[in-house]
């Protein structure tokens, strides 16, 4: 996903792909989806090289001057659970011993 900068014309390139996107997804043979402030989700296309707009259906940055709709983004409630993706500290856990230890 791209963020929404500021500057001058940011809003034309926060909502494509940039080289860089497009250089790695050539790369890697993978196509690339990128979701933008303005609301749309995009795919590139490494076989024919040309990004396609799938839907302008998603939240949106209001700030933003091409913005497609006027889905606001849901915030978290404060007492909503957070999950924590730090890695699991496995040091001091026992594990049975027909359990392996799984590779973090």
């Amino acid at each position: 996903s791209h963020g929404n900068s500021w500057g001058k014309e940011v809003a034309l390139s926060d909502n494509n792909f940039s080289p860089i996107d497009k250089a790695s997804n050539d790369a890697k043979k993978v196509d690339g989806y990128l979701t933008t402030p303005n609301g749309s989700l995009k795919k590139y296309d490494v076989k024919t090289g040309k990004e396609s707009t799938i839907s302008t259906d998603l939240p949106s940055d209001p700030k933003d001057e091409t913005r497609k709709n006027g889905q606001n983004a849901l915030p978290f409630r404060k007492d909503e659970i957070k999950v924590d993706l730090k890695p699991l500290k496995l040091e001091n856990t026992s594990f049975p011993t027909n359990i392996k230890k799984p590779q973090l």
